[in-house]
């Protein structure tokens, strides 16, 4: 009976750890398989993502869920000589104040928010909304 155990035993060990092995040989060969067709389909989805993106470019065309914005850079220009603008009208029709300065505080519904605040409190003395296109100004209310 010893010697059976004493033989038995190692020759079990062996048996076992050779078997998860070949076994995990066996999942990781699966799992290299499932990864190179997922590669090849995601190789294959940017190809077609670049072939779109050329079209698109070539001839303008946007697809329904994007929007392009034309020239972003000449309306961003825009939007700032619009917000220089409305400081502007704001110190010309605006009655003159001292210790102050003016600020942009954002655009709402088409007219610029711009306030008048004090040097040394950094509070706003008054909020006006400015009509760039007509040049006209109203004390801000929301």
């Amino acid at each position: 009976m010893r010697r059976i155990v004493k033989i038995g035993f190692p020759i079990v060990c062996i048996a076992i750890i050779a078997g998860t092995f070949i076994l995990l040989n066996k999942t990781t060969e699966k799992i290299n398989k499932n990864k190179m067709t997922k590669d090849e389909e995601m190789i294959a989805d940017n190809i077609f993502y670049e072939e779109n993106v050329e079209v698109n470019t070539e001839n303008e065309v946007v697809n329904e869920n994007t929007t392009i914005t034309p020239n972003t850079e000449e309306a961003k220009a825009q939007e700032i000589d619009n917000k220089a603008k409305a400081i502007e009208i704001v110190k010309k029709l605006a009655p003159p104040l001292t210790n102050v300065y003016y600020t942009n505080e954002g655009n709402e519904n088409g007219l610029y928010i711009v306030a008048i605040r004090n040097n040394d409190t950094k509070i706003p003395n008054i909020i006006y909304a400015v009509d760039v296109e007509n040049e006209k100004i109203e004390i801000y209310t929301k």
